[in-house]
């Protein structure tokens, strides 16, 4: 299992409309090697220095070039 963070349109936290929010997305990729959502929790928003800080940024930077996910794309719980 490995995680990224991703940004999920999560419609069920506003009332049924669009809301788009940066999650950390945990991948299953046990068995037949499938890189497909698995489930997914609220991204950690601080950090114990500025490169942490820095290096949350640059994350969040790669998870805006990626597609969007959709709540319903998991299988699991959230």
């Amino acid at each position: 299992m490995y995680w990224n963070y991703r940004i999920v349109n999560c419609p069920s936290q506003n009332g049924g409309d669009d809301w788009l929010t940066i999650k950390e997305v945990y991948y299953d990729m046990e068995g037949t090697g499938d890189h497909t959502p698995h489930a997914y929790c609220d991204a950690c928003l601080g950090s114990e220095d500025i490169g942490g800080v820095q290096e949350l940024i640059d994350r969040y930077a790669v998870a805006s070039a990626l597609p969007v996910l959709h709540e319903n794309d998991f299988k699991g719980d959230e």
